[in-house]
């Protein structure tokens, strides 16, 4: 048989989850539960922020968790895939400014 003393010296080492020390916070969260959400919604405004500084852009916020070295790799060649795709359409736009004028200044003579 257990004293109260025993009886509340087991309680005492129930860890912070504990079905009794929620009931004994009316049912609120743990310190560390409540550090765990409040790190959670922070992270949430702090990226919230980035996008918007950023003009919204998805891509203009940086990352925020771990990536492993298979996703930073692939993620390496999609960045570099974007960026020749980009060179391509400011290539051909230079092309086009250069070879459409100059068709256009012909059809102009042929007009006199």
């Amino acid at each position: 048989m257990l004293s109260s003393y025993e009886l509340l010296e087991l309680c005492n080492q129930l860890p912070a989850q504990s079905a009794l020390k929620t009931a004994i916070r009316g049912g609120e969260w743990s310190e560390e539960e409540a550090m765990r959400a409040l790190t959670a919604n922070e992270t949430s405004s702090l990226r919230a922020i980035l996008q918007v500084v950023h003009g919204g852009k998805s891509g203009a916020k940086p990352p925020l968790v771990f990536r492993s070295v298979s996703e930073r790799e692939e993620r390496e060649e999609i960045d570099e895939a974007i960026e020749e795709a980009r060179e391509s359409v400011f290539d051909f736009a230079d092309f086009t400014s250069k070879v459409v004028p100059q068709q256009v200044e012909s059809d102009d003579d042929e007009d006199e």
